[in-house]
């Protein structure tokens, strides 16, 4: 996800991270993980991730340990 400078600090990317939580628990899934940057131009994003309650967490799926990436999951409420 990736809010261009113009639009930040206006809750878009919130909304949309909201919406797609919104949409996992609709879909009965039981965790959402992410893959973000881990440089300091990401940290505004893990922050967010953050707030919403994800927690680092080892790769996952495919991925491999790359010192450019941090894995965040966080388990998934029920339907809304």
């Amino acid at each position: 996800m990736h809010v261009i400078a113009e639009a930040r600090g206006r809750g878009a990317g919130a909304a949309m991270l909201e919406h797609l939580l919104a949409q996992a628990a609709d879909m009965g899934l039981s965790r959402v993980s992410l893959e973000t940057g881990s440089g300091p131009d990401f940290a505004p994003a893990r922050r967010l991730y953050g707030q919403r309650g994800f927690v680092e967490c080892p790769p996952f799926g495919d991925y491999l340990p790359d010192p450019h990436s941090t894995f965040m999951t966080r388990p998934c409420p029920g339907p809304a």
